[in-house]
């Protein structure tokens, strides 16, 4: 195949992108030619034989646009090497002459490439002209929503986790640190805030570093709730890269550069110390940090164990480049305050540079803590709490400015409530980490179940037992005896391994399940072990053995697999029981329909107790948990059982200092678990002082609640509004009647099931080659979301959905149903008053606006159609009021070489009828212009003075931020006025 010709300076449309812009040619190759779109300050880069590109040449008579926005018209088309050199005359004055090279024309130039189809013969069915309309308004109906990133991803509208997004996701660089409990949903928190960045166009490069036994948890997270495909940066890749980096050592390739969504480990980076320095380098809007408490700033140099750098030190520097950052961590009281600033110096260095002035700013924020509650109260405040107000206030607001704020406090009703909610404003704004913390607790949130745990003692076997006295100071033998006894077979030969029994005959656990799942037929059950190898014989023992249906879950499967199986526990006939999951398996996984949980083993972390538990403790709940615990008496688990019942109250309620009481007893557990006395006094004693300190640790944490923090994590009112509003658009605004559109003129099958779910399937009658997101054998679908929590095996289709993405494009970077031509009966002519009309058009323009994406122009003039109807009759503007919809159903196919025959026939009508069309949309185009442009000028100057204001009284209010929100208005100011009307289609309608 031979390759375009291309030469520098050349203009060039995206036939797959137009809304770029016009691209001109700035580099070439002998493969590639890379071309730049100006407008948006973007270049993308074509294989020059295949590059989806049509080469933009301009006739004599043709109207266009300047650089510098003069209107001129074409006289002559000079040819000067490859490129042309247009000689035109102003549009307001003939006799002044210019010659234009293409490179000077406009970037922003629209083009009416329906017409050139209509008169060309290039002419389409009606239904592809309407789908093409359909598909501009509904791209304007969900450019204007705020809320699209947020309700686009396959998770329940909890209002905490909707709140902290949408406050972090409207910020410019967001560097913020989310904190909440355990189970309360971080990763889903920094998803939606992912997410509803990459939308507004706020962030579109984005790295995110987690712990390597976490890297395919989030690898699924992300595709499976989100629809976004990160590319995972390990050894293997890295590997498969520096061979192709071998062929090329002098390229300079920066591997990071090439993907924009990439997910990685600190571990590869010790591993790889050049990887390190390319990710450093990566130029991230967005750096998400999981596991952030398990860096330590600098330790001592005998904890490096031969690293160069250390893992803090590594995320510190690429923080340092990155624009914005999210840092995922324990709550402050697990990690220690220490380590929580060193922390928040990766989010602000310039900030937070003292410990100790830090320090004693939140001891001033905690001793507020009994005051807040006063306020939010009822009762008069005493005046050591008055003083107390005075003291915060008087940091930032003169002594009138105090006592106006106070004033109200001392009166009852509406007054003291109006006077409460403006102090408490007030207070938020000065919160010393307010605004760069968010950390939820069970406390402050409501709607989660009770908890009651069940233990099953059970006699330990002898095998078991020779593997405890083999190795007596092997913790993992004694809490996970199966994998003792598995490692053991595998050291036997070949007859010996006949002879022995596995372990799923021995240990008198997998007994018990049986008859416990046997008495509760028709009740479905989670079992979570440690290991993938426990779950995998565990569930093929229930199902071959004890002939139990059952699904089993871990960390070697792949998506498809994972989400079949949780399909089949999910289902309400003919479905599993029991789905047996390992821990990293499970993880992510909402399960809440189901209230039996079995704890195959205990963890020794607490904070993996509670995430196992969080599979079905969650919001939304509907029945108090059952915990089942079988357990050896006399072994390591039946101690640990009690450690947790005993001295951390953990199976029953969230112990929040849980993680603290475990790492102060940590190295005295573990030592008591190895030689069991469990119902010795010094055992109890033991418990008892654990409890002790559990308990004075509780009572610490609920004594210095930052009351103004837990408010700043979550305004209930505000969240309300939010899942209100993605419920109404939601709503008002599914894409399920578009894409049945788009299937039905696509010649895709689809059939609609009981459940709501659709079976979507390519025909051999598809007139399009490929459609996105739909493979050869099809799949099943939904777009309602309760549906797709349960079943996730079914794809969620929502706006943001890369299928419905796809089709959107599909149809508008398609130039079919730009040009439709249909016959209209005379008696439905009459019906709709058009007796005496040859023909009436029906057309669709478009205003553009080019701007780059972080711009958010959409928010102010998004996707905009104006649609009429131009009857020739109508001298003044071509239009009046017509509507087509009584007999729109009737309208009749012409074939191509008649409709041809009739637009020549009046194409100087419809030329001229078009003319006023354009005219009329002109006009209206300018006045929707001026009110996006009003709109934007107020919402974004009330935006800047909050945070000036905001600034004087908190130091987390970054410059940056109000640099980039005065230079956004000055560019959207110059893009909105610089809009343009694009006619996407026209429609001419033929009375017959």
């Amino acid at each position: 195949m031979q390759s375009p010709l291309f030469a520098l300076g050349q203009r060039w449309l995206s036939e797959t992108e137009p809304e770029l812009g016009l691209g001109i040619v700035a580099d070439l190759d002998h493969r590639t030619v890379t071309l730049e779109f100006r407008s948006c300050e973007q270049q993308r880069r074509y294989a020059r034989l295949q590059a989806p590109l049509s080469r933009i040449v301009f006739s004599a008579g043709d109207s266009i646009t300047t650089l510098h926005g003069d209107e001129l018209i074409v006289i002559e088309v000079l040819e000067v090497g490859d490129t042309v050199v247009y000689h035109a005359h102003l549009a307001e004055d003939v006799t002044e002459t210019i010659k234009l090279p293409e490179s000077l024309i406009s970037d922003t130039l629209a083009l009416n490439k329906p017409l050139e189809r209509l008169f060309s013969g290039q002419i389409d069915a009606a239904q592809w002209f309407y789908l093409r309309c359909h598909t501009l308004a509904n791209l304007g109906d969900i450019e204007k929503t705020p809320v699209l990133g947020l309700c686009s991803g396959r998770t329940d509208l909890i209002p905490h986790q909707l709140y902290i997004a949408s406050e972090v996701a409207s910020r410019h660089a967001p560097r913020v640190m989310l904190a909440d409990e355990v189970g309360l949903g971080k990763t889903i928190e920094a998803g939606l805030i992912l997410q509803q960045q990459l939308v507004s166009g706020l962030a579109s490069r984005v790295l995110i570093i987690v712990p390597d036994a976490l890297l395919n948890q989030w690898l699924v997270e992300m595709l499976r709730r989100f629809s976004l495909h990160f590319s995972i940066y390990d050894e293997e890749r890295c590997g498969e890269i520096l061979e192709a980096m071998a062929e090329d050592p002098d390229s300079g390739r920066n591997p990071f550069l090439e993907e924009q969504l990439v997910l990685t480990s600190v571990d590869l980076f010790h591993r790889q110390p050049a990887w390190y320095e390319f990710a450093r380098q990566g130029e991230w809007d967005l750096c998400i940090v999981d596991e952030a408490h398990h860096l330590r700033d600098e330790p001592a140099p005998a904890q490096l164990r031969g690293r160069q750098r250390t893992d803090y030190s590594m995320v510190k520097r690429i923080a340092e480049s990155s624009r914005g950052i999210l840092l995922l961590t324990a709550t402050p009281e697990q990690m220690g305050q220490e380590n929580h600033f060193a922390l928040l110096q990766l989010l602000d260095p310039h900030r937070f540079t003292d410990y100790e002035s830090y320090h004693r700013e939140q001891g001033d924020y905690h001793a507020l803590a009994g005051t807040i509650n006063a306020v939010l109260g009822e009762s008069a405040l005493t005046q050591a709490q008055i003083d107390t107000l005075t003291s915060v206030l008087g940091r930032h607001h003169d002594a009138k400015a105090t006592a106006q704020l106070l004033a109200p406090l001392q009166s009852s009703g509406e007054v003291r409530r109006d006077g409460r909610d403006r102090l408490v404003r007030t207070l938020l704004d000065q919160h010393g980490t307010g605004r760069i913390l968010f950390r939820n607790t069970r406390k402050s949130l409501t709607g989660f179940p009770k908890r009651e745990v069940h233990a099953y003692p059970l006699s330990l076997p002898e095998a078991y037992e020779a593997l405890r006295a083999e190795r007596p100071n092997a913790l993992e033998t004694h809490l996970k005896p199966e994998m003792a006894y598995i490692s053991a077979s595998a050291l036997l030969d070949e007859e010996a391994l006949e002879q022995r029994l596995p372990w799923t005959s021995v240990d008198p656990r997998v007994r018990w399940l049986v008859d416990f799942l046997q008495n509760r037929r028709g009740e479905k059950v989670l079992l979570i072990c440690a290991q993938d190898t426990t779950a995998v014989s565990l569930e093929k023992y229930l199902r071959v053995n004890a002939g139990i249906r059952s699904s089993v879950f871990h960390r070697n499967m792949d998506l498809l697999d994972r989400d079949r199986a949780a399909a089949y526990f999910a289902g309400s006939e003919s479905s599993a029981q029991i789905l047996v999951c390992s821990e990293i398996g499970s993880e992510g996984r909402n399960f809440q329909f189901c209230r039996h949980l079995v704890l195959f083993d205990l963890p020794l972390n607490p904070d993996l107790l509670e995430q196992r538990i969080g599979r079905l403790d969650r919001i939304g709940q509907q029945h108090t948990i059952q915990i089942h615990v079988p357990v050896f008496t006399g072994s390591a688990q039946e101690g640990l059982f009690q450690w947790y019942q005993k001295a951390l109250n953990a199976f029953e309620a969230v112990a929040p200092a849980a993680y603290r009481v475990y790492r102060q007893y940590e190295e005295a557990l573990q030592s008591r678990l190895l030689n069991p006395a469990f119902e010795s006094a010094a055992f109890t004693a033991f418990l008892q002082d654990a409890h002790a300190l559990n308990e004075q640790l509780n009572r610490e944490l609920e004594q210095g609640r930052d009351r103004l923090l837990e408010i700043n994590s979550f305004n209930k009112e505000r969240a309300a509004e939010l899942v209100a509003q993605i419920r109404d658009f939601e709503k008002d605004c599914t894409p399920e009647d578009f894409m049945k559109e788009v299937f039905d003129v696509c010649g895709i099958h689809y059939e609609h099931n009981a459940d709501d779910s659709y079976i979507i399937q390519p025909t051999e009658e598809m007139i399009v080659p490929a459609f996105p997101g739909l493979p050869d054998e099809g799949l099943t679908a939904t777009f309602a979301r309760q549906l797709s929590l349960h079943r996730e095996d079914v794809h969620f289709l929502t706006w943001q959905h890369p299928m419905v993405r796809g089709a959107i494009d599909l149809v508008l970077d398609s130039p079919q149903g730009g040009a439709a031509v249909s016959l209209l009966s005379r008696a439905d002519a009459g019906k709709v008053g058009l007796d005496d009309e040859d023909f009436v058009i029906e057309v669709t323009y478009r205003i553009m606006a080019t701007a780059p994406k972080h711009l958010q122009m959409s928010r102010y003039l998004p996707a905009t159609s104006l649609r009429y109807t131009l009857v020739p009759e109508d001298q003044e503007s071509g239009s009046r009021s017509v509507s087509l919809d009584p007999v729109r159903q009737r309208l009749r196919f012409i074939d191509k070489h008649d409709a041809s025959s009739l637009v020549s026939e009046h194409q100087a009508r419809i030329v001229d009828l078009l003319r006023k069309g354009e005219a009329r949309a002109q006009a209206e185009m300018a006045l929707k212009v001026s009110q996006a442009s009003n709109t934007m000028l107020k919402t974004q100057t009330a935006e800047i003075k909050r945070l000036v204001a905001l600034k004087q009284v908190n130091p987390n209010v970054r410059e940056s931020e109000l640099e980039f929100l005065k230079e956004q208005t000055l560019q959207l100011h110059q893009a909105i006025n610089q809009a343009s009307i694009e006619l996407l289609a026209v429609h001419v309608i033929f009375r017959d």
